[in-house]
Formats: structure tokens, C-alpha cells, sequence
């Protein structure tokens, strides 16, 4: 089974995003902070994607954790999903190591489209 690491210190984002992937994602989804996956990220089992914020460790950009994910995971599809607007942050995530940049929107469809690439295609949310 692939699996996600999803990376979040905002409790409230970490539990609408983990719900989402988990409802309609056909992967496993692990969510942690930035300083739960620097310090467990090594002993864990193999991740296929991660997705993270920019501002995950207090005081820091997530450059130290991306380098952590590349070190243990080389392999791993990294997406920084955040709402920062700064230009030079996504410069700087994909020149630490990210491989895609986005903006949350609060429309999860673009997330959904971006990870259809990496596993089979995510269920489209049944309209009420």
C-alpha cells in the first residue's frame, strides 16, 4: 500500500487534510508536526509522498525537513501545500528539495488532482 506523510503542526488544517485523504485517497496517511517527522522520519517504513506546510517548525521553514525527508527517503514526491503568498518561499522549498509548490485555497480539487499522478485516482467527493 503507498503511503502519505502528511506534515502539520496546525491541528485543526492536519485533521481536515488527513480526513480528506483518508476518505478518498487509496493510500495510507500518516500526520505528524515538522519536529515528529524530523525525529521519527528515519525509523518509519517506507513513505511515497509527503506533503507539508512551508512554516512547520517554530521559527524555521520547512528546508531542515525537507532535507530530512530527501536523506531518509530520496525517492519520496514532496509537495509544500501551503498558504504562504512570499514568492521567495516557494524558490526556496523547490531549491531545498521540494517537487511541487501550492497554495492552499481551501479547494481541495488541485491537491486531489496533484496526488492522482502518484496513486490511482482519488474519488471525486459525492455533491449533496
Amino acid at each position: 500500500m503507498s503511503r502519505i506523510l502528511l506534515i502539520e503542526d496546525d491541528p485543526i488544517q492536519s485533521y481536515v487534510l488527513a480526513t480528506y485523504l483518508r476518505k478518498y485517497c487509496t493510500a495510507e496517511v500518516i500526520a505528524c508536526t515538522g519536529e515528529e517527522c524530523m525525529k521519527y522520519l528515519p525509523s518509519m517504513k517506507h513513505i511515497d509522498v509527503a506533503i507539508m506546510d512551508w512554516y512547520i517548525i517554530p521559527g524555521h521553514n520547512g528546508s531542515p525537513v525537507i532535507q530530512c525527508i530527501r536523506n531518509t527517503e530520496p525517492q519520496a514526491k514532496i509537495i509544500v501545500y501551503t498558504s504562504s503568498l512570499e514568492k521567495g518561499d516557494e524558490v526556496e522549498a523547490l531549491r531545498a528539495g521540494a517537487d511541487r509548490f501550492m497554495k492552499k485555497t481551501g479547494h481541495l480539487a488541485e491537491l486531489r488532482d496533484c496526488l492522482n499522478a502518484y496513486f490511482e485516482p482519488i474519488k471525486e467527493p459525492v455533491k449533496k
